[in-house]
């Protein structure tokens, strides 16, 4: 999980505990599996009023569970993504390396909000659920076929970020063109 703080912009205190509870019921109680959990730099408690400070993850996945089915990670996202399965994005800019990576990836916070969904949308490059049954149908998919799901975005990627051969080949000719123009 690529985690975001608390904000009335990105993601409320509601709908990152309804969120948080609907990816442990999927991804815990359902599928057995582990979950990592990468936090925004801002958020290493949440914040949510003035004097109180929240544990989102402990309270929900449960801080007895914490090393057996969930743990924190601080390592960069490209040692994080490595071997990963799947990764679910609250909305953060990160998730544009796990693409890169050729991680399947969705970004979902639990929102009935219109302009939220438009702004988690990373375009057609990363799919986006906004509720319990839309991230089960994507989870769903992905168990079916996740090297679709993850080369659809892959490719979507690579029309707005192109790879080049050579690179450093082609910006070296750029700039002595235009020394000598």
């Amino acid at each position: 999980i690529l985690s975001r703080h608390v904000s009335e912009v990105h993601c409320t205190f509601d709908e990152k505990v309804r969120s948080i509870k609907n990816i442990k019921k999927i991804f815990i109680d359902k599928l057995g599996m582990r979950l990592v959990i990468k936090l925004h730099p801002s958020e290493k408690k949440e914040r949510i009023f003035s004097s109180k400070y929240e544990a989102v993850y402990e309270d929900i996945l449960g801080s007895d569970n914490y090393g057996k089915n969930w743990i924190y990670s601080d390592l960069h996202i490209f040692a994080l993504g490595k071997d990963k399965k799947l990764v679910i994005n609250l909305n953060t800019g990160v998730v544009f390396d796990i693409v890169a990576m050729g991680i399947p990836c969705i970004d979902y916070v639990d929102s009935d909000r219109e302009e939220l969904a438009k702004f988690t949308m990373h375009g057609d490059i990363v799919e986006n659920a906004s509720n319990y049954k839309e991230l089960s149908n994507y989870v769903n998919s992905w168990i079916e076929n996740p090297c679709k799901i993850s080369q659809s975005s892959t490719n979507t990627y690579r029309q707005y970020f192109p790879r080049y051969d050579s690179i450093s080949t082609i910006i070296a000719s750029e700039i002595l063109n235009e020394a000598r123009g």
